[in-house]
């Protein structure tokens, strides 16, 4: 199914996992009639502004490839500017990761708590199959995918080309076509839902270059 053909279809489900302010989940709901979304992010904030700003339910989780319990930084709020917040585990698997980063960080927390974490298996368990899974959690995109075990119509990944580098979305991609997703795109826009892009299977599909972005698979 085409994006063109999910934005006609009725009662579209959209699992929005790293909802954040919800932009996507609100072009989602106000192209789509009778769409639900489903939100998740493991900022407290953003899950409560999300939520009375566009009326959906959003779940305070990581998710992750196991349910347990996670190590989390809870980031402080400045004016309107949100530090990322940042598990304590992904961070240390990122490829360019260094002690002055974890230091700078450190250094703008308010704490750090434990938050309960789940798997994309347990909340399509709860809530059903989805149409499109988002997932833009910061680095853990690999790890989420771990949890998950059947194939979606449409699933979008985020990539961050200068925070994680380029082998983040390589293990995205490796994931992927674990479980079943044979074409690919990408675009630059996070702010949509793509209608014109040009997938490729992944012989011929080639890593973005640009910094960030959002990895279509279907």
């Amino acid at each position: 199914m085409s994006e063109s053909e999910l934005l006609e279809k009725s009662n579209l489900l959209v699992l929005d996992v790293g909802i954040n302010h919800g932009t996507f989940s609100s072009f989602i709901l106000d192209h789509v009639k009778g769409s639900r979304v489903i939100g998740v992010d493991a900022h407290l904030t953003f899950c409560e502004l999300t939520r009375e700003r566009l009326g959906i339910k959003v779940l305070n989780l990581l998710v992750r490839e196991r349910a347990d319990w996670s190590r989390f930084c809870l980031a402080k709020i400045e004016g309107d500017s949100f530090y990322q917040p940042r598990s304590v585990e992904v961070l240390n698997t990122y490829p360019n990761f260094t002690s002055q980063d974890y230091f700078d960080i450190m250094e703008r927390v308010e704490n750090i708590t434990y938050i309960q974490s789940t798997t994309l298996d347990k909340l399509i368990a709860e809530y059903g199959i989805p149409d499109i899974i988002k997932l833009t959690i910061e680095g853990a995109e690999r790890l989420a995918l771990q949890g998950l075990s059947q194939k979606v119509s449409l699933i979008i990944v985020e990539w961050y080309m200068d925070k994680f580098g380029p082998t983040n979305l390589k293990l995205c991609v490796e994931r992927l076509k674990e479980l079943g997703y044979t074409q690919y795109a990408y675009t630059a826009d996070q702010t949509k839902l793509a209608t014109d892009l040009t997938y490729r299977d992944l012989a011929s599909f080639e890593l973005p270059t640009e910094q960030k972005g959002l990895l279509y698979a279907k």
